[in-house]
């Protein structure tokens, strides 16, 4: 079944939104370079985004979420309950997307539809995640802004209001990316959320639709998880989950930069996931084959940054917003 198993978040929810010298260090390297531009479209598939964040809009206060499709309504609409194997569901869903409430047609060219909704991402990872990446903070000090602030953004929501998901809807979200990569100059593909990797990434569904995403240009950013320790404290290794089990995507861990600029003192973070990775697959010969691979790929800042705060539209901070109502330390001042 298609449907099998379930996702959630992982990343940059799981600290305060502060920073270092050495994350804006880096930065001004990189800013330096380029800082994005709005033909170059990053796709988010998380819970969602906070579409109406100044971070997240341009110089004339418009927003720079460009499209938004929501997975996980989309499968709760099927009379079935979600995706089912062997039956073609697209024309409902077609017909569920074009009807959906929370979305407007702008009549552009490319008939995309800016989002509208008023609680646009219930869970509050993805507005971080969204933000770390082409936020713009130059309205405030210290400047929060992400790696690419002039980005555009699709906001592909296949995480539900408590941050987990089914597997059926990331695979949805990324066959409709790969289908408008290039027709929408969708070039980045980012997914920090994880699923247990048990079998190989030669047969893991996800592993193969990421491929597939590479394949067709995109550039795939995922995960490396956050099962660093077991529950006892412990360190493990060989847990990165999947889709960051796959050899084409770029897997990301989280390191802890200490607060200071020189790399010599850095350390993985606790919670981060490490390799090798261990899922498998019995061959054909009837031997099991181990993928072993050495994951993540490279590790960047995980802890203390500083990310946007989802938020109901018209409504005191963070209402609407699981994590930040839960875990209050979020929100602390900088």
């Amino acid at each position: 079944d298609s449907r099998y198993g379930s996702f959630r978040e992982e990343g940059a929810a799981n600290s305060p939104h502060r920073t270092c010298g050495q994350m804006g260090a880096a930065l001004d390297l990189a800013w330096a370079l380029d800082r994005g531009r709005p033909d170059v479209v990053i796709a988010v598939l998380d819970s969602g985004i906070d579409w109406d964040h100044r971070s997240l809009k341009d110089a004339n206060g418009v927003t720079r979420v460009v499209r938004a499709v929501d997975f996980v309504a989309l499968s709760k609409g099927f009379a079935e309950g979600g995706w089912v194997r062997k039956v073609d569901l697209s024309g409902l869903a077609t017909a569920l997307m074009t009807a959906s409430a929370g979305y407007r047609p702008t009549g552009a060219p490319a008939a995309l539809a800016r989002p509208t909704s008023t609680l646009p991402d219930p869970y509050g990872h993805g507005t971080v995640v969204a933000s770390i990446a082409a936020g713009s903070g130059g309205y405030r000090t210290p400047d929060p802004g992400g790696v690419a602030p002039a980005a555009e953004l699709y906001d592909v929501r296949v995480l539900d209001a408590n941050g987990t998901g089914q597997t059926s809807d990331v695979l949805a979200g990324l066959d409709w990316v790969i289908q408008r990569n290039r027709s929408h100059n969708i070039r980045v593909v980012n997914l920090s959320l994880a699923a247990n990797a048990t079998d190989s990434f030669l047969v893991d569904p996800l592993a193969r639709a990421a491929r597939s995403a590479t394949a067709a240009g995109l550039v795939v950013v995922a995960a490396a998880g956050n099962a660093g320790k077991d529950a006892a404290g412990n360190e493990v290794y060989g847990a990165i989950g999947s889709p960051g089990i796959e050899p084409s995507v770029i897997t990301v861990g989280a390191e802890n930069p200490k607060a200071s600029d020189p790399r010599l003192d850095d350390v993985m973070t606790g919670f981060s996931s490490r390799g090798p990775t261990r899922s498998s697959v019995v061959m054909s010969s009837g031997n099991r084959w181990v993928d072993n691979l050495i994951k993540p790929d490279l590790v960047a800042p995980g802890n203390r940054l500083i990310g946007a705060v989802a938020n109901q539209r018209n409504a005191p901070a963070p209402t609407g917003n699981l994590l930040a109502t839960t875990y209050p330390d979020l929100m602390q001042a900088v």
